[in-house]
């Protein structure tokens, strides 16, 4: 007798219960032959497709022994199964066991695909067995809409093509009429010519006339097995194909997305809302770890408290214009102003807006009579900064018609209410620096527009009046900073002229105010600093300090009617003291009057280049960027507006650990929805997975297939979820803007790993599933290291 192909020795199979055991197989013996066309028949139940599924390896037997080609399956372990699946048996299901999503073609190049063949040998053997089952002018057909016949043909053209000695059909004839079942059974009558069919059907008159063999199985046991004529001299076996190069992963991955448009289009958008939802939500719990904006703003050290504005100073030397230009270049920079603190300083030129005029009723300080009434400006607490002309990346100039600034007495403009050759009055004020009320009216020419600023766009020079004055220092030896303006002359000025004064409102000598003046007694004199300018004939400047002295009356106060000039320490009695004697002139209420020397002088008395730069970023979200960009240059750079909020402000305080806690519940409800969403989605792939383990999908590819499908989707999740974000960001949606703006690279990076993360966890879950529910042969271990012998086999 010949060696048989496939033996079972005694093989049981039981379904075991909670509270029962149900027996599939019980003690079968049965030898089959490659060459035979076996159909094997039975009532339901009574175990015909147990059979089926324990010769095609799909199910383990409990006893007993199976043996392919002479040699025991036994000690087979799960990786010994799926090679004996993918390389032994094809298998034919009553509900066809295609791909409905694929078409005709992608169902038999799977089949090949599988079994190790590629490339024009795969295209030329599935053209070959289309044209066989009359389905080769239908390859372009997705499987779905074909017929019944045609389905089971085509399931039957897939089994064809994959090179195995056996080939089981369980039921192919169930769902079919008369007609096609007869294809069928001549379809399936033909592939005994090479190779052992084994057909299982409840119709044995179908194959009455074509069938070898009839076997009858009743409650798991052989009823019958009867030959009905002897099988021909088999052909050739099918060859198998060698091992394909090409991973199949990849392949499965993109044939199971390919065939299941409508799975594949849910799971993209599962992908899409949960990266949309995780980038948002822990966008914003990143973004709310910042507490700067729950503070209040202290605007003591800096008027200006703009949360876009940076200043920045070299660690060790002054300046250059290749440190501006190097500064300029750092990402999201978009303007540089040479004279960075004179940003604090404010301005107004618009009468009732951010300019004020006040009469102010003067009365005599000891009688209390009315004196007159005078007419006093200020600029109002809300008025503009001082804005100079910027410094703008690429070069750009910040003029959109006209030109340039070319002295103090000229600006640039946004308001439209202003045209190229307007004078304005402006009133120039520094609260923060300057005595309460004082300011400084100038009349201006607009020369340009401009789109930068916020009205008016100042001359440097402005930056350096401001702050870049001489430092003088009084009795307390305390720093006191004075003004300077350019002129184009100081004609008519002589020798001793003082050519700038500060004005003072009369005091008592009991309440003399510092505030308003440094001073000293002397005898009975009061002396103090008024900070004059005083300059020779050549323009040159004789003397630093000066200062007014008068007569201390204790009933009128102090009436001052001559001035002196100091040039050396004025707390030296001994140093000679120049008396210059000055027209008395009652005073206002305007304690500071401007002072004007000749621009050589002025540049003299000024330093030349700044000692730091104020600049502007596009968004407070990209600070951080921003100050390590600087820092890593070689600069000092400190935020405004993080440096001046220090004051917690309890009720943003509040509102923003009330953000927190959201975000971190709507990112947890985001988890656990996305990964049991994907859980639930990869379990509607079980028929597809069990449909491919039965042509030859092994565990082990199954796994890296469902870990390709999920870094697509998660790819496409991220990026569309990624362009929903800027779409909603363009839209208007200001938190989703700001987000977008505060995220720097390694955020992104962060919420894209967290995503992945998500993503990871849920195919953990799945894979567990799948090595349960579809690969379960996978976790069984042989109990012998025989894996050479049923290689060979």
């Amino acid at each position: 007798m010949a060696e048989a192909l496939l033996e079972l020795a005694g093989v049981s199979k039981y379904y075991t219960g909670a509270q029962s055991v149900v027996v599939g197989l019980n003690s079968v013996d049965l030898r089959f032959q490659r060459g035979e066309f076996v159909a094997v028949t039975g009532e339901s139940g009574s175990g015909k497709s147990t059979l089926a599924n324990v010769l095609g390896g799909i199910l383990p037997y409990e006893s007993g022994e199976m043996l392919l080609m002479g040699r025991p399956t036994s000690h087979y372990d799960g990786e010994d199964w799926e090679r004996y699946r993918r390389d032994r048996v094809s298998f034919i299901s009553q509900n066809y066991g295609i791909l409905p999503g694929a078409t005709v073609l992608s169902n038999v190049v799977s089949a090949l695909r599988l079994a190790g063949m590629e490339g024009p040998d795969m295209k030329k053997a599935a053209e070959e067995i289309l044209r066989r089952v009359e389905l080769w002018e239908l390859r372009r057909r997705r499987a779905a809409k074909l017929s019944s016949g045609q389905k089971q043909r085509l399931s039957i053209a897939r089994a064809l093509a994959k090179p195995a000695p056996i080939l089981i059909a369980d039921e192919p004839t169930g769902n079919l009429d008369a007609e096609n079942s007869r294809k069928v059974i001549e379809l399936l009558s033909g592939a005994a010519s090479e190779r052992l069919v084994i057909l299982i059907t409840h119709e044995f008159d179908e194959a009455r006339d074509t069938a070898t063999r009839h076997i009858v199985i009743q409650e798991g046991k052989v009823a019958s097995d009867t030959a009905l004529r002897p099988a021909p001299e088999p052909g050739p076996a099918p060859r198998r194909p060698r091992e394909a190069k090409k991973p199949l992963s990849p392949y499965v991955a993109g044939l199971q997305i390919k065939s299941r448009p409508v799975w594949s289009a849910l799971m993209a958008l599962i992908s899409v809302v949960t990266a949309f939802a995780v980038f948002a939500f822990l966008g914003v719990f990143l973004m709310s770890l910042d507490d700067t904006p729950t503070r209040i703003y202290d605007d003591s050290a800096f008027r200006n408290g703009s949360k876009t504005r940076i200043m920045v100073a070299p660690l060790r030397s002054s300046l250059t214009q290749e440190d501006c230009d190097r500064i300029l270049k750092a990402p999201h920079v978009t303007a540089l102003e040479l004279w960075g603190d004179a940003c604090d300083a404010q301005y107004g030129y618009r009468e009732g807006v951010d300019r004020l005029s006040y009469n102010m009723v003067e009365t005599d300080p000891v009688t209390g009579d009315r004196i007159g009434v005078s007419t006093t400006h200020s600029v109002a607490q809300s008025a503009p900064f001082v804005t100079t002309v910027p410094m703008l990346p690429g070069g750009r100039s910040p003029v959109l018609e006209g030109r340039l600034p070319e002295s103090f007495y000229e600006v640039l403009t946004s308001d439209p209410d202003l045209k190229i050759g307007d004078k304005v009055t402006v009133y120039l004020a520094d609260f923060n620096n300057w005595e309460l009320g004082a300011c400084v009216d100038v009349e201006m020419t607009v020369v340009g527009t401009t789109d930068y600023g916020q009205g008016l766009v100042f001359h440097k020079d402005v930056g350096r009046f401001f702050r870049q004055g001489m430092e003088l220092h009084g009795a307390s030896n305390e720093p006191y900073r004075y003004l300077y303006l350019p002129v184009e002359d100081l004609e008519g000025l002589e020798n001793g002229h003082i050519v700038g004064t500060y004005n003072f409102v009369k005091r008592t000598a009991k309440a003399v105010d510092p505030y308003y003046a440094d001073g000293w007694f002397r005898g009975n004199q009061y002396i103090g600093y008024s900070g004059c300018v005083v300059v020779d004939s050549g323009q040159r400047p004789i003397g630093y300090t000066a200062g007014y002295a008068g007569d201390v009356d204790e009933d009128t106060g102090v009436t001052f009617n001559y001035a002196v000039l100091d040039s050396r320490d004025p707390e030296d009695q001994n140093d000679p003291v120049t008396l210059l004697m000055l027209e008395y002139k009652e005073v206002s209420w305007r304690p500071l009057r401007l002072m004007e020397v000749s621009p050589s002088m002025f540049d003299r008395l000024t330093w030349a280049t700044p000692r730091q730069v104020s600049v502007t970023i596009e968004d407070y979200a990209y600070t951080d960027q921003v100050l390590d960009q600087l820092q890593d240059m070689g600069f000092a750079a400190v935020s405004v507006y993080r440096l001046g909020s220090t004051k917690q402000d309890p009720e943003l305080a509040a509102e923003r650990v009330q953000t927190l806690k959201v975000c971190i519940l709507a990112l947890l409800a985001v988890a656990i929805l996305q990964i049991v969403l994907l859980r639930v989605m990869f379990s509607a792939q079980s028929d597809t997975f069990r449909l491919l383990a039965n042509i030859g999908l092994t565990g082990r590819t199954a796994r890296r297939s469902v870990a390709w499908q999920l870094l697509f989707f998660t790819a496409v999740g991220q990026a569309l979820g990624v362009l929903g974000i800027w779409i909603a960001g363009g839209a208007g949606v200001e938190k989703i803007a700001e987000l977008i703006r505060y995220l720097p690279l390694k955020y992104a990076v962060l919420l894209s790993a967290v995503h992945i993360a998500l993503t990871a966890l849920a195919g953990v879950w799945i894979l567990h599933y799948l090595s349960r529910q579809v690969f379960p042969l996978a976790e069984r271990y042989a109990d012998l290291d025989l894996d050479e012998e049923a290689e060979a086999a």
